[in-house]
């Protein structure tokens, strides 16, 4: 099992030398080839169908999908959550990320992993079936990853930055990141909240972010406990772990962001975090850094969380 400390000197080593962003895409493709089933598209999308298409159901009920207009930050490996809110009839998506990471094997196998789980893929958004099969088979016509992406109405802006989009004020309807906002810097993540404000329809258009509350690392290095990174201050944690050249893990707590949001006078119709068994009594009995001691054990031990909020006070 791969050290935590040792894959950031890894990723750190990939963001510098020379053809490190493609060394790393062939690393990805390697991980979900069908070497590792485990880890591929498949596995991958019938993980991610429940939560991510039943955050997508829940927004229907405030916001109207059919005909909507998306801005998505961080298009990702793996475009599921962009693929599903085409499927729940979203008109045009501009999924925005720093890298161009998501390759044609990842549109094709995501869709192909969808048409496997149709009946499981439609209940979670809320679609009747016979719809997203329709949708889903005009994406399967498509013989590379320029067609499909205009078959959906997706514009895949990558390397591209959302805070200059053009877009004028007032003209989305919804500003979507899936698993995202944990790895941007708190300052950039207020001006992110300040441009949705400015894109959001006035009244009807609706900021939708679900996010980790818990150390990405701990997920391969067994020895973590998910929680163990509120331990370390801020210099501490940059000097370990954050590289301004690509990574970041901020560590952000639920909470933080509602303040944030609250900053810029949001209306949150909806929150729903997780924790586990036992991370109550871990945080508890954990030394915290200064910069968590003010938050509750709750608040500290929340892992996940998910937010849907107006812009608009």
């Amino acid at each position: 099992m791969l050290n935590w400390k040792r894959k950031v000197l890894l990723q750190r080593a990939l963001s510098r030398v020379p053809f490190g962003e493609q060394l790393d895409v062939l690393l990805h493709a390697v991980k979900r080839s069908p070497l590792f089933p485990e880890h591929g598209f498949e596995a991958e999308t019938s993980d991610r169908i429940a939560s991510v298409g039943g955050m997508i159901k829940r927004l229907s009920r405030v916001l109207p999908l059919e005909g909507a207009t998306v801005v998505e930050v961080g298009t990702g490996w793996a475009p599921i959550p962009t693929i599903l809110l085409h499927l729940a009839g979203v008109r045009s998506i501009h999924t925005y990320d720093i890298v161009r990471r998501a390759r044609w094997s990842a549109w094709r196998g995501i869709v192909r992993a969808l048409r496997r789980h149709l009946a499981a893929c439609a209940d979670a958004i809320g679609q009747p079936r016979e719809r997203v099969d329709l949708r889903l088979a005009r994406l399967e016509g498509a013989t590379n990853q320029k067609q499909m992406l205009e078959l959906a109405n997706i514009d895949y802006v990558a390397p591209g930055n959302v805070l200059a989009t053009g877009f004028p004020d007032g003209s989305i309807d919804m500003f979507f990141a899936w698993s995202v906002f944990e790895h941007i810097p708190l300052s950039v993540l207020r001006a992110f909240c300040q441009e949705a404000g400015r894109l959001l329809r006035p009244g009807s258009g609706r900021l939708c972010v679900q996010f980790d509350c818990a150390d990405n690392f701990s997920g391969f290095d067994k020895s973590l406990h998910p929680l163990d990174y509120l331990q370390y201050s801020d210099e501490q944690w940059n000097s370990l772990v954050n590289d301004r050249n690509r990574y970041h893990f901020n560590r952000i707590r639920e909470q933080e962001f509602l303040d944030i949001l609250k900053e810029y006078g949001a209306s949150v119709d909806y929150v729903e975090n997780t924790s586990r068994p036992g991370y109550l009594e871990y945080v508890e009995a954990m030394p915290l850094a200064e910069r968590f001691q003010h938050f509750t054990p709750a608040q500290n031990a929340i892992v996940t969380t998910a937010i849907i909020a107006s812009m608009q006070a």
